[in-house]
């Protein structure tokens, strides 16, 4: 019952809702909220790790081994990490917030001539005054 306490307190602690989280992990909001109450205690090791990565927790954490939100293991070297779909959004949600990291998502999903589409209308969007002139301060402050 350990590790359902703890992503419902890390979900909550992040503001998510069982349905964002859900959302974010490509499941259903039920997922959650049979994880959180225990019904499900066997959640498969990739879907732990997005849990963690989503919730800004470790693994061990989650699963009761440690009581440090961030433990990490030491023999674990960054060639040896594989960054999946999802724990990219987290980190684009992260940086850029939910908003950004959902229209990455629906990007991705687009086939090559609507993606094309999507990039011409961004740029004519940003053709608008207002971003060139954002633009052009951004690189006299750098």
């Amino acid at each position: 019952m350990l590790i359902g306490k703890r992503v419902k307190e890390c979900r909550k602690a992040k503001n998510y809702t069982q349905e964002q989280l859900a959302d974010l992990l490509g499941t259903k909001s039920q997922s959650i909220h049979k994880y959180e109450k225990g019904i499900v205690t066997n959640i498969p090791s990739d879907r732990l790790e997005q849990l963690a990565a989503y919730l800004d927790c470790s693994p061990a954490y989650l699963l009761g081994w440690t009581d440090d939100i961030k433990h990490s293991c030491s023999n674990v070297t960054p060639d040896l990490v594989i960054i999946k779909d999802n724990e990219v959004l987290a980190v684009i949600e992260k940086k850029y917030g939910a908003e950004v990291s959902n229209h990455t998502r629906n990007y991705v999903k687009l086939d090559k001539d609507d993606r094309i589409r999507a990039d011409e209308r961004v740029e004519a969007l940003l053709d608008n005054e207002k971003y060139i002139q954002d633009e052009q301060q951004n690189a006299k402050a750098t």
